[in-house]
């Protein structure tokens, strides 16, 4: 499955890698903000973006807005520390992700599966 991770946190992008590639599933494609990731959508088509949504620039609602205006939307799990900031983003995401997370609470919403979608 095609993977966008996008987070200007350094620790964050390497522990999701890390672990993501381990499995050996997935493709991923990772993003320190949110303007390259949403140039790259039209032309990738991942089938999941996971994203932070306090980045300097573009925010991940932003970027979330971005992904469900394309043709074949991909699923959006948006992740933040900030409790009262995710709650209302919530709308705009398949799923949200608390910071900090587990790696099991992570793998859980990568690995639900859309059935209407050829991931």
């Amino acid at each position: 499955m095609k993977i966008f991770l996008v987070d200007d946190d350094p620790s964050l992008r390497s522990f999701v890698e890390r672990w993501l590639t381990s499995l050996d599933r997935h493709e991923l494609w990772i993003f320190d903000e949110a303007a390259s990731a949403i140039d790259a959508l039209p032309e990738q088509s991942p089938c999941l973006v996971l994203s932070d949504l306090d980045m300097p620039g573009l925010s991940g609602e932003e970027l979330a807005q971005a992904a469900a205006r394309l043709p074949r939307p991909p699923r959006v799990v948006l992740m933040s520390g900030d409790h009262d900031r995710l709650e209302r983003a919530r709308g705009l995401a398949e799923a949200t992700l608390q910071k900090p997370f587990s790696f099991g609470e992570l793998l859980s919403l990568i690995e639900t599966r859309d059935t209407d979608r050829a991931c």
